[in-house]
């Protein structure tokens, strides 16, 4: 039980801090392309860093293969990273970043879980916006190749890191899988939804 009350504090605390700044959820690069660049950027967003970590939680919670989660994950963010490069900026991504929080959040609420396949695409659905919001700073377009391939290989491995915690998470969790479930999921829908929320007051959920 103190588990279950640690981890659930842990969330909330989350939630509490990232009310500060939550309209800047995911800020992009401030500072640094390179490696060390690349293995901070999931800590510079709550929603990025929440999403990692839940992906890393349903994967262990619902799915026989676990490292199918975060494998579809990081192919996701990793092509949109291809495209952001490619595209230039996307006024509504970070809407997109939202709605993937409110779906992890049905994911991990609901016990009947969606097919795996389908589970899986929209889980590398979901990773093009998280990609595409690494890319989205000037710094990033004005590095060398060399200094962008050092990047990305720093966000994938703080962004497996994050995923074997959320899963080490779950599995320390296992006995009480259906609350944490229905805790964890309520309280993500509600972080979304309330992200969505700042976003359109911003005037960033805007698709053109």
């Amino acid at each position: 039980m103190q588990l279950i009350k640690k981890t659930l504090t842990y969330f909330v605390s989350i939630f509490l801090a990232s009310t500060v700044s939550i309209a800047q959820a995911h800020p992009g690069h401030d500072a640094t392309v390179g490696f060390v660049g690349g293995l901070l950027h999931p800590l510079s967003g709550v929603d990025h860093l929440l999403m990692i970590l839940l992906v890393g939680l349903w994967s262990v919670f619902k799915l026989k293969k676990f490292f199918l989660g975060p494998v579809f994950f990081m192919s996701g963010m990793m092509l949109g990273i291809l495209f952001g490069l490619q595209v230039g900026a996307i006024p509504w991504f970070e809407m997109g970043i939202a709605v993937s929080l409110m779906a992890i959040g049905l994911f991990i609420y609901f016990t009947k879980q969606l097919l795996s396949p389908i589970a899986l695409g929209l889980i590398a659905f979901f990773g093009l916006f998280h990609g595409f919001a690494h890319t989205d700073a000037n710094l990033f377009y004005e590095a060398s190749q060399w200094v962008i391939y050092k990047d990305l290989l720093g966000l994938l491995v703080s962004t497996s890191a994050l995923h074997c915690i959320g899963g080490l998470i779950a599995f320390m969790v296992r006995d009480h899988k259906l609350l944490i479930s229905r805790l964890i999921g309520s309280f993500t829908v509600m972080y979304g939804i309330t992200l969505s929320y700042f976003l359109i007051l911003q005037g960033h959920g805007s698709l053109v």
